[in-house]
């Protein structure tokens, strides 16, 4: 999931796996981008079906506090980048879909 961290000062967003066991639940596994990014709404995570994590931080520098810029990762669960985009031009970002091709 994508985690906010509204509450923390300075705050910070990051992906987040947790493994839920009856009541209680265990955090296995996060990233957060390299330059710090702060997205404070509108932000999306999602495991891929080879494994890595797409992450999108979906707000610009300024708006309602966040760091920006709007921008996509493509994560291993190693925490190596293999796609990176940044987005300009656009205000907020509500989520990153993956595309598995252009062909029909």
């Amino acid at each position: 999931m994508f985690d906010n961290r509204t509450d923390l000062q300075p705050p910070y967003s990051r992906a987040v796996e947790y493994v839920i066991d009856g009541s209680s639940a265990k955090q296995v596994w996060q990233w957060t981008a390299p330059n710090n990014n702060y997205a404070a709404a509108v932000s999306s995570a999602r495991r891929l079906n080879n494994g890595n994590t797409l992450v999108a931080f979906g707000m610009e520098k300024g708006r309602n506090g966040s760091t920006g810029p709007t921008e996509a990762y493509e994560v291993t669960p190693a925490g190596a980048i293999t796609w990176h985009l940044v987005v300009n031009g656009v205000m907020t970002l509500f989520r990153v879909e993956p595309i598995s091709s252009f062909e029909p």
